[in-house]
C-alpha cells in the first residue's frame, strides 16, 4: 500500500515539475530570439533565427542557426538527426546549427 501512494506522489511530482517546466515557455521574441521563418515546414516549432544579442555569437555563414523550444524533444532530435549540432540556449530555446547544403 505504500508503494502505491508513494507511486501517485512521486508521479503526481513529475508531473507538477513537468507543467512548470512547460508553463515557462517563452516565444523566440520574448527570449530575445528573431525568427524569421518557422523550420522545416510552415508549420514547424522549431525557427531559423536571424541576427541578435542573442544570437551573435552563435552565428556562422556556413550554417543556419535554429531555434527549437527546449521542451520539444522530439524536433531537436529530428534537427540533430539532419546534422544539426546544439550550441546554446537562450531561455527557453536550444539553439543548433545546421551546416548548409553544399550543392
Amino acid at each position: 500500500m505504500y508503494k502505491s501512494i508513494y507511486c501517485i506522489l512521486l508521479t503526481s511530482g513529475l508531473l507538477s515539475a513537468c507543467m512548470q517546466q512547460v508553463g515557462s515557455y517563452k516565444s523566440a521574441e520574448d527570449s530575445g530570439l528573431v525568427s524569421v521563418r518557422p523550420y522545416p515546414q510552415p508549420n514547424g516549432v522549431c525557427q531559423i533565427l536571424g541576427e541578435s544579442p542573442a544570437t551573435v555569437d552563435y552565428l556562422d555563414h556556413s550554417a543556419i542557426l535554429l531555434g527549437c523550444p527546449d521542451h520539444d524533444l522530439g524536433a531537436i532530435k529530428d534537427r540533430k538527426t539532419e546534422g544539426a549540432k546544439i550550441v546554446g540556449k537562450v531561455n527557453s530555446w536550444t539553439l543548433l546549427q545546421l551546416p548548409e547544403q553544399q550543392n
